[in-house]
């Protein structure tokens, strides 16, 4: 069966069309990928609103957010694993100075512990 987009103005499988049950035919008036690209343009164009509409929803749910999370890294350890090095390697970058204090503290304890 197919639908016709209004917004690509192509007509597509009602497969790509996310649910609206507001609607007659229980479909969104526009595809999946023009709604995507839509979403993408106007989160652009808002990105302080995005910001804060996304803090006040981590507030609000964080031990949800977190639970999810711990669940995404348990079943993809891999991926979870690339992110973390990411993650790391951009503070070492961004905070040499803490990274370097931390260093040195850390020899200073093992100087002391080593028997003479």
């Amino acid at each position: 069966m197919l639908k016709f987009c209004s917004e690509c103005h192509e007509e597509k499988s009602v497969s790509e069309f996310c649910k609206d049950r507001s609607r007659k035919d229980q479909l969104s008036y526009c595809c999946k990928t023009c709604k995507s690209d839509r979403n993408t343009a106007y989160r652009a164009a808002n990105q302080e609103t995005e910001k804060t509409r996304q803090a006040l929803y981590y507030e609000a749910n964080q031990n949800k957010v977190r639970g999810r999370c711990a669940n995404y890294r348990a079943a993809n350890p891999e991926i979870a694993r690339i992110r973390q090095k990411i993650c790391d390697k951009a503070y070492r970058k961004a905070n040499p100075g803490k990274i370097n204090a931390k260093t040195a503290l850390r020899r200073a304890r093992k100087l002391q512990a080593t028997p003479k």
